[in-house]
């Protein structure tokens, strides 16, 4: 076995190690401390443009892959457990006494790319290659029962440091699929920070009597910083039974707000939909202090339409989304205007 080898061996050894490490944590979840100021694992999030239905176009193109796991404490719910709160939510609580406080922390990595992964050269007109990985403090902020404010800041790398040339090429030769060429292409070295924020209110449901249950959550959402700034407007319907919490949003922390141990099965779908106004997006348009060699125009009007289906029990929690977005940007290639449509898979552990 030769050095590369050996490095690759290591290296999946590593990744490995990790998802064992999740799969223990969300196996035997009474092994670990239930203390309100303890960190637990909480949620593992995968994005992907295979993981949709029906499978009718061709994968790995445009946000081909992410996927992020997060990292939580119980909810804090009143003025007197202000010290024992993260420090960074603290003037959160001094203004606000009576808001119940989700601090959660999530590792992930987001991977772009071109519709045609095995042209080595670079593509003008096309999709970027960028890989992002970040790590990320927030928290869910309840104000009431029906309103939630969602806060995060993520900090991260761009380039061969974020893993996006091994990520795709060991999970290409894993499944048999292309192997991908062109990342000697790819955006970077950049470091990054970006702020997110995204508002819920439960506007409309049925009465607590009601056979079928059903909500309709507006929201209105906002990032700035080196990687991302727009703001947008969406809405989420959903029918089922014991409807709980808020909606699923795909690669963003799901807190749950209500008793970890739902009696009765939690099962709705959902149909969602918004719109955001793009000042700038990094993973189009490239760094806004250098130049990079191949970038395009982002759009400024950008939407995406939301389907899928949530299931929880208890504790534990599935959520399945297939999320259609517009044409980010003017594409002079390819075969097609360039929406694109990709999964969404989420495993959420219950705390509180």
């Amino acid at each position: 076995m030769d050095s590369d080898e050996r490095v690759i061996t290591g290296m999946i050894k590593e990744r490995l190690g990790i998802f064992l490490m999740v799969a223990v944590m969300t196996a035997a979840p009474s092994a670990f401390s239930q203390e309100t100021n303890r960190w637990r694992f909480r949620q593992l999030q995968v994005d992907n443009d295979l993981f949709h239905m029906p499978f009718n176009h061709v994968g790995d193109r445009f946000y081909t892959s992410g996927m992020r796991v997060s990292f939580g404490k119980g909810v804090f719910e009143s003025e007197t457990d202000a010290s024992l709160l993260p420090f960074w939510l603290r003037p959160i609580r001094k203004s606000c006494g009576h808001c119940r406080i989700f601090p959660n922390f999530s590792v992930g990595q987001q991977m772009y790319t071109p519709e045609d992964i095995e042209n080595p050269a670079p593509q003008a007109g096309e999709r970027p290659w960028v890989a992002w990985i970040y790590a990320s403090v927030g928290a869910a902020i309840d104000t009431s029962k029906r309103t939630r404010h969602d806060v995060e800041v993520q900090f991260g790398l761009t380039g061969d440091a974020a893993g996006g040339r091994f990520g795709q090429k060991f999970w290409h030769e894993f499944t048999g699929s292309p192997v991908p060429l062109g990342w000697d292409n790819q955006f970077g070295p950049d470091v990054g920070v970006n702020a997110y924020y995204n508002l819920q209110h439960i506007w409309a449901a049925s009465k607590g009597d009601s056979i079928i249950d059903w909500d309709f959550v507006p929201s209105i959402k906002a990032a700035v910083g080196t990687m991302m700034t727009n703001a947008g407007v969406g809405g989420t319907f959903r029918v089922g039974r014991n409807i709980t919490d808020f909606p699923y949003v795909p690669l963003r922390p799901s807190e749950r707000r209500n008793a970890v141990l739902l009696p009765n099965l939690e099962i709705y779908g959902f149909l969602g939909a918004d719109v955001r106004a793009v000042a700038y997006n990094y993973f189009l348009e490239g760094s806004l202090f250098d130049e990079e060699p191949v970038t395009v125009g982002s759009k400024r009007h950008v939407w995406d339409f939301t389907y899928g289906v949530t299931v929880r029990f208890r504790r534990y929690n599935i959520s399945y989304a297939v999320v259609r977005r517009s044409e980010e940007f003017e594409r002079l290639v390819g075969t097609d205007r360039g929406i694109h449509k990709f999964g969404s898979l989420s495993f959420t552990l219950g705390i509180r």
